[in-house]
Order: C-alpha cells, then sequence, then structure tokens
C-alpha cells in the first residue's frame, strides 16, 4: 500500500488509475505541450521587451530594414516560438518603433 503526503498526490494517482492507457497518454502529451509553451512564456518575460529588441536589431538587414521572415530566422534560432514576428513587427509598429518600408519591409524610426 503506498501512502500519499497530499490530497493531491492522492487525487492525481486514483485519476491515472481509472484512465485508459492510450487517453492517459494523450493527457500527459497535451500537458507537456502546454508546459513547454508556459517555459516558452516565462523564457520570454524573462528577456523582455529589452531581448526582443536585441533580437529584431540582429535580424535587421545591414541597409537598416527588417523583414518577417529575417526575424522569424533569429526568433526561432534564439528558441523563441511566441510571440510570432509578425506579432512583434505589429506591436513595435504600434509603438511607433518601426515604420512599414514595402509590403515585406520595416524600418527603424
Amino acid at each position: 500500500m503506498k501512502l500519499f503526503e497530499s490530497p493531491d498526490e492522492l487525487s492525481e494517482a486514483v485519476a491515472r488509475s481509472n484512465l485508459p492507457d492510450g487517453i492517459a497518454q494523450e493527457v500527459e502529451s497535451r500537458l507537456a505541450s502546454q508546459q513547454a509553451k508556459a517555459e516558452s512564456k516565462a523564457n520570454m518575460s524573462r528577456g523582455g521587451a529589452e531581448a526582443i529588441r536585441r533580437i529584431m536589431r540582429q535580424a535587421t538587414s545591414s541597409d537598416g530594414t527588417l523583414t518577417v521572415e529575417s526575424l522569424s530566422k533569429e526568433l526561432l534560432k534564439e528558441g523563441y516560438d511566441e510571440p510570432t514576428a509578425e506579432r512583434v513587427i505589429g506591436g513595435a509598429e504600434l509603438d511607433g518603433v518601426l515604420i512599414r518600408n514595402s509590403p515585406t519591409s520595416w524600418a527603424w524610426l
């Protein structure tokens, strides 16, 4: 017989024992996915706006333009799934940091 240190542990053990194996694997997979997303968001918030701005600078070409493609590559290289390049650029436009040069490129203000 196993002893549980808290009611939460007991509740979790009962729930797991009543769950069919296939469903249990699906639940664990979804929980792991949610946890990975939460960790990604936590990492982003640790770096904050300064980290995102640094990544934006790294993605800017020598002629001073930034594209969604270049920013997406840099964000992925730095391990960011969220925010997306589109969201970062949109926010920077709203903040008055970037201005659209063409349908696919932006310049720093």
